[in-house]
């Protein structure tokens, strides 16, 4: 009603039940249920006062640390049975920290940034690793059948083992050398660290040993699996033809096989094993690996995830020369290749020429059994190729890290020629620089 002075008198606003924000809630930041009683000249001004009633209650950076360190904990509980070490407590809480001030400041961010960290470095894996790792070997055994070969003089093609030596020494420096250079330029666009970023009782839990022999059982299974899957293609390509007695065009079964089925099937099982690597490997499984890289390098990952940085030229430059330092794994690996190619050639070899007297076929020419027979002696030969290389190359690096150290011992047990010369000259320092 209308008051004498002019004003509007409105009646008591009831007490309103307690209202809550459940979606803010989630984010484990903002949580303020408010109840509030009040009597104002207009609904307005009752709106904005209980607003203001209202204003959300921020946790303080500790607790958010504590919140983010405990759901990273849970990440890996799975892989670290009972109490965490000490270096790992301490590098768990200074990740937490770093992860907050970057505004990954809830458990359910932190959920979600693993999540997109973890599809990238798939990606990365399956399609770059997958087929940097393997396209030096498909273009080489390409351009060794299309063009290298034939070209070669008569007394090399007469020598199947002396062939298969030479392009195996073509094919397997050419892959290592894409493989290097791949795996060197993508390696810093990856979110997760090295073990070399771990804490020291992390990086120390795996049993290299028994990495070694899963890496093994893994490359080597795939290769077979991959090469099983050739032997059927030359009767599927004397279907196609239709010839009468099935013989198929030796220059085109090779075109398949060694460009198309070879090479694109080592693509697939190549992703498949470093999707394999990714996820778990040596026992340190990929959340361990994000979330327990070095603060330094999570908060270059967490820059660079959130698009505020990128990797530069230079470090690109210097990850894909490290290898090149030390040449005695690609070295091991390329002889590796050359010694297997050699004996599928004089394999293969006797295999055609026992095959195609039988058939007394044109030279251009094949019976789909002999290529059968060359396509299961392939998948033999390379599946030992490969588990012998992924014993080889550990090997190699252990081999040639002594022998590094042992001449580097050697050298600081030989006399100083510099002080001597200095020390007969007259003089208390040497001539040359030490």
């Amino acid at each position: 009603m209308l008051a004498t002075s002019g004003e509007f008198t409105l009646p008591p606003i009831p007490r309103q039940p307690a209202l809550s924000f459940p979606g803010l809630a989630t984010f484990g930041i903002f949580e303020q249920p408010y109840d509030v009683e009040y009597e104002l000249v207009t609904p307005r001004a009752a709106a904005l006062t209980a607003a203001r009633s209202a204003a959300p209650v921020i946790h303080s950076i500790d607790e958010r640390v504590g919140e983010v360190a405990g759901a990273m904990e849970q990440h890996f509980a799975h892989c670290i049975p009972g109490p965490l070490a000490p270096d790992v407590s301490v590098r768990l809480n200074e990740n937490a920290a770093t992860l907050v001030q970057a505004g990954i400041d809830s458990p359910e961010r932190l959920q979600t940034w693993v999540w997109a960290c973890q599809g990238h470095d798939r990606r990365l894996a399956v399609i770059g690793l997958g087929f940097a790792k393997n396209v030096g070997y498909a273009v080489g055994m390409t351009a060794a059948n299309e063009w290298a070969v034939p070209r070669l003089p008569e007394r090399i093609l007469s020598n199947p083992s002396a062939l298969g030596g030479l392009v195996g020494l073509g094919v397997g420096g050419l892959d290592v050398l894409l493989n290097v250079l791949g795996t060197g330029a993508l390696e810093p666009h990856f979110y997760r660290g090295g073990l070399a970023s771990l804490p020291p009782s992390i990086a120390a839990s795996g049993n290299p040993y028994k990495t070694i022999l899963q890496d093994l059982g893994w490359a080597a299974g795939l290769n077979v699996l991959k090469n099983s899957l050739r032997i059927a293609e030359p009767w599927m390509q004397s279907a196609i033809e239709g010839h009468p007695d099935h013989h198929i065009n030796r220059k085109w079964a090779d075109r398949i096989d060694l460009s198309l089925l070879d090479g694109g099937l080592g693509f697939i099982s190549g992703g498949a094993n470093e999707f394999r690597k990714l996820r778990s490997h040596g026992g340190i499984d990929y959340a361990q690996r994000l979330l327990l890289q070095d603060p330094t390098d999570l908060r270059r990952a967490v820059e660079r995830s959130q698009g505020r940085s990128s990797v530069g030229l230079t470090e690109i430059v210097k990850n894909a020369a490290r290898p090149f330092a030390s040449p005695v794994v690609p070295l091991a690996i390329v002889a590796s290749v050359a010694l297997f190619l050699s004996i599928l050639f004089a394999r293969n070899d006797s295999i055609d020429v026992n095959g195609h007297a039988v058939t007394d076929l044109p030279p251009d020419t094949a019976d789909p059994t002999v290529f059968t027979a060359k396509r299961a002696s392939s998948v033999e030969l390379m599946g030992l190729m490969t588990g012998f290389i992924e014993l080889a190359a550990p090997a190699a690096a252990i081999a040639g890290e002594w022998a590094w150290e042992s001449m580097k011992n050697a050298a600081g047990r030989l006399p100083d020629i510099g002080a001597w010369m200095g020390r007969m000259m007259g003089g208390n320092e040497p001539i040359l620089p030490r």
